[in-house]
């Protein structure tokens, strides 16, 4: 689904070290104009669709998709991604 609906920069989100909702935030080429609110609203997705929603605080890590790769022999949903930043979030 990955490589399908994301392109390489676009941005990718993910609950840190828990599962969680993979959320794409598409970028026409452009992430570094993607409205902060944007990005605020797309990793409380990713927190609220994950193990940690009963959390207070949800570190929700993004990068651009050409950063996030598939485990290789790893269970479906499964990702290695290297660059990213991350936000903290109530979900």
């Amino acid at each position: 689904l990955l490589n399908r609906v994301a392109r390489p920069n676009d941005l990718w989100l993910h609950v840190k070290a828990s599962p969680s909702a993979h959320v794409v935030i598409r970028t026409n080429n452009k992430p570094q104009t993607v409205p902060p609110q944007v990005l605020h609203a797309a990793a409380e997705l990713a927190a609220r669709h994950s193990e940690s929603k009963h959390s207070s605080l949800v570190p929700v890590d993004y990068t651009l998709r050409k950063y996030v790769r598939k485990q290789k022999g790893g269970p479906p949903g499964k990702a290695l991604y290297v660059n990213e930043r991350t936000l903290f979030i109530t979900p």
